[in-house]
């Protein structure tokens, strides 16, 4: 299962793509610029880890302090 794991809770997102329990991609976001490019880090990771975003079943996030 490819799992796209999000935390925008503070000012520097973490966003990592996991598959069981192995992290395939990871990266970290500045949430004070626009929201846009947070999904292009996103895509980066994909084609980072060699996957295509079609490829994701389940979104995790954090629900914030």
């Amino acid at each position: 299962m490819i799992v796209l794991g999000l935390d925008t809770a503070t000012t520097t997102a973490g966003i990592a793509i996991a598959s069981g329990d192995r992290v395939l991609a990871e990266g970290r976001h500045d949430t004070s610029g626009r929201g846009a490019d947070l999904l292009v880090k996103i895509d980066a990771l994909f084609r980072g880890a060699g996957l295509a975003p079609t490829a994701l079943d389940a979104i995790a996030i954090g629900a914030g302090p």
